[in-house]
């Protein structure tokens, strides 16, 4: 038995890196691997997973920490860890990075508990840079982690290669239950008339209200699309710190009662089937779930050429964001003429994105470490 500490910065519900590991609490061999979870951060914590490790008995560890990036006051919650560390005899540290600051120092304190083997899985790319400085600051990010001797993990190949610095490291791919999001003629009829879109071209968004998602863009693409579409309607899932933001954009532009702020929903899949299409603008990205999600139900997924085309499947077109948000709309629509509804969800699993594959990829990872 494979014994693993699954370490993230927070875990919140609607968070990319807390819903891979999810994903792969749910489908990994528990007769073969064992996990347990710690975050720094208890807010917005996500109970129920918590509640759901627990009463399978593994252990769910969660901390508080009253000041992000103040060193000092982590000093207690750090010598915890250690402790804990030492006494539980982890096989494997994993810790799950998005290029957040001082995240090396648990791989450090892993490795003083005496624990082999430290793995760092990077989840996303970093923004473009050209800025001397931030060029230094992941130098020496990527010279501490070969100091570190920790296995380098990404999601993607374009999430690796800035943090790590070389192409020297393992691509673990996030996957879906392509059966799960695979598209639902029957679900789509009862959704649209529950959410009262049965006359409505629904365009699509799912993700965190955060600068790498580029809503404040998306918005604009939106604005020109009802110019020529006046019964569209934008549904944007999920939350963040940006919501309030967007929402007031929204009022500027006129297009108050034509987006739809629908928060964090458990059954993703049913809007999925209800969309008409897809938009995607990111700034950055690792390799985005809701873009396998969108695939495996068939949709029309219109993507920045920011986000990696390792995830070019099936009914995608990657826009870059230096051309116009009036362009982009134009592209959509001209798309959107031709475009017939079919599942995708055998090509997005045949193409390797499926949870069950994606997991058995990731438990040969741990057992030849």
């Amino acid at each position: 038995m494979i014994k693993i500490l699954q370490h993230s910065y927070w875990f919140c519900k609607d968070g990319g890196i807390e819903t891979v590991l999810i994903n792969w609490y749910r489908n990994m061999d528990r007769t073969k691997i064992t996990m347990d979870f710690e975050t720094m951060l208890d807010r917005k914590l996500n109970t129920d997973f918590v509640e759901e490790v627990r009463k399978n008995n593994n252990n769910f560890y969660a901390h508080h920490i009253h000041h992000d990036y103040d060193l000092l006051s982590r000093i207690p919650f750090y010598y915890s860890l250690f402790k804990h560390m030492r006494n539980n005899h982890y096989d494997i540290f994993q810790c799950h990075e998005t290029a957040r600051p001082l995240f090396l120092i648990p791989c450090w304190i892993a490795k003083l508990a005496g624990i082999k083997h430290i793995c760092i899985l990077s989840h996303s790319s970093l923004p473009p840079t050209k800025n001397f400085l931030d060029k230094v600051h992941n130098t020496r990010f990527q010279t501490i982690i070969k100091l570190l001797g920790a296995h380098q993990l990404a999601v993607s190949k374009v999430s690796g290669e800035p943090l790590f610095g070389t192409k020297n490291f393992q691509v673990v791919y996030n996957g879906i239950d392509t059966t799960k999001f695979s598209f639902s003629p029957t679900i789509r009829q009862q959704m649209r008339q529950k959410q009262n879109w049965n006359d409505k071209v629904v365009y699509g968004h799912v993700g965190r209200f955060v600068p790498a998602k580029n809503h404040s863009f998306l918005l604009e693409v939106f604005y020109h699309i009802r110019k020529h579409q006046p019964n569209a309607v934008l549904a944007l899932i999920g939350h963040g710190e940006l919501e309030s933001k967007i929402r007031q954009q929204a009022n500027q532009l006129g297009l108050k009662s034509h987006v739809e702020f629908l928060g964090i929903q458990p059954h993703l899949e049913s809007f999925y089937s209800a969309f008409d299409a897809f938009i995607f603008p990111s700034i950055y990205e690792g390799l985005p779930m809701a873009g396998l999600e969108a695939q495996s139900a068939g949709l029309p997924c219109f993507f920045s050429q920011a986000v990696t085309d390792e995830i070019d499947i099936c009914n995608t077109m990657f826009l870059p964001l230096s051309i116009s948000a009036e362009k982009w709309a134009k592209i959509v629509l001209e798309k959107m003429k031709e475009f017939k509804r079919m599942d995708g969800s055998v090509t997005v699993k045949e193409a390797g994105f499926d949870i069950k594959d994606t997991v058995k990829n990731l438990e040969r990872i741990y057992q030849n470490l």
